[in-house]
């Protein structure tokens, strides 16, 4: 079964809504459908996984929450998330100003959402952007400096806040 096209229509009415060049929406169609394991035209946990190389299939799928959030819609146990919805929230974190896109990016992070980055909250994050190839050893020893000159808290209850992790990021 062939993968979806995306219509003129479709392709006018998002460009409309973001102001990207119909020819340009195409082509991240194009890539977006060519990411998609199914038949549907949607990725999922395991397509953003292969992506991004993630170390945690539950941060993939929190990560597609957010967006299917962004664009008003439930979380579903299956985690897949279609172009357009994707395509406008990316295009929504990108035209905020940088303390609310910060409140956003640290509330994809706070997969708990208790106001702290914990220590594998932490964890996560150091290790998707680590542009190193560290071992796990070592990204848990990053995260538990951290928590230990940055947190608050104590045993499982410490963690970063997000102006604790503003100002971590601004020294």
């Amino acid at each position: 079964m062939a993968k979806p096209t995306l219509s003129s229509a479709d392709a006018s009415r998002i460009s409309k809504q973001t102001s990207l060049p119909v020819r340009v929406i195409k082509r991240l169609h194009k890539e977006f459908t060519a990411l998609s394991s199914s038949s549907d035209g949607v990725v999922c946990v395991r397509d953003f996984s292969e992506l991004a190389d993630s170390p945690s299939p539950s941060l993939m799928y929190h990560v597609i929450c957010q967006f299917n959030e962004s664009a008003g819609k439930e979380a579903s146990s299956d985690a897949v998330v279609e172009f357009e919805d994707l395509l406008l929230a990316t295009h929504k974190l990108t035209h905020i100003n940088p303390e609310e896109r910060f409140k956003a990016v640290f509330g994809m992070w706070d997969m708990d959402k208790d106001g702290m980055l914990n220590r594998g909250e932490l964890y996560y994050l150091l290790r998707v952007w680590s542009s190193e190839a560290l071992s796990d050893q070592d990204v848990w020893g990053q995260a538990d400096v951290l928590l230990e000159r940055y947190s608050e808290g104590e045993g499982d209850r410490r963690g970063l806040t997000m102006e604790q992790a503003t100002a971590l990021l601004l020294s």
